[in-house]
């Protein structure tokens, strides 16, 4: 691959020879390992929907009325994350043709797309009602003893994941530009 990639940048007209049996390979693993991910997300989806849904209706959890708002606002965020991943984030089925370079570089292109604009459609749902239940909670207990660091330590761990997730997505992002720039453009296919 870096030797078509070489062909390439240096402006030859040589033909490019492009091992097609490589690229399905690399484009069927690629479609696993999205595959993977994505059940994890799905059954930690579900696990985040039912621990809110039952703090928003449960009088167990002792939670305040702006918090419960807060809580429900996590399941829909939560349900539109879920809904969007199924939607658009699902990779196509891999081809075996003559178009599979095209294919697999589009779907990386897409895939690079969906992992850049995280913070739109996958943090962004959920921060409204992160943010009511965190606050319904401060108010409903402010000046309890020890109330501060508890706040203090929930919204910096709330950041800390937050910004964890913005910087996973972003590097697998890079990685998925790296494996572009080594691919053979389409229009190189013999």
């Amino acid at each position: 691959m870096a030797d078509a990639r070489k062909l390439w940048t240096a402006g030859s007209k040589a033909p490019v020879e492009v091992d097609m049996e490589n690229i399905v390979a690399r484009a069927e693993e690629f479609r696993r390992r999205v595959r993977r991910g994505h059940a994890r997300e799905y059954v930690a989806g579900a696990f985040v929907i039912v621990i809110f849904v039952l703090a928003a209706t449960l009088p167990m959890f002792r939670l305040p009325p702006l918090s419960r708002v807060g809580a429900a606002l996590i399941v829909c965020g939560s349900v539109f994350t879920l809904t969007y991943m199924a939607l658009r984030a699902t990779p196509a089925e891999v081809r075996h043709d003559s178009a599979t370079l095209r294919a697999y570089r589009a779907e990386l292109e897409r895939r690079r797309a969906l992992l850049s604009s995280v913070v739109r459609w996958y943090v962004a749902p959920t921060w409204p009602g992160i943010i009511l239940l965190v606050t319904g909670i401060a108010i409903h207990r402010w000046g309890a003893p020890g109330a501060l660091p508890i706040l203090l330590f929930t919204v910096g761990f709330v950041v800390a994941v937050t910004v964890g997730v913005v910087y996973i997505n972003r590097r697998a992002a890079a990685k998925l530009t790296q494996e572009l720039e080594e691919l053979p453009l389409p229009a190189e296919q013999p």
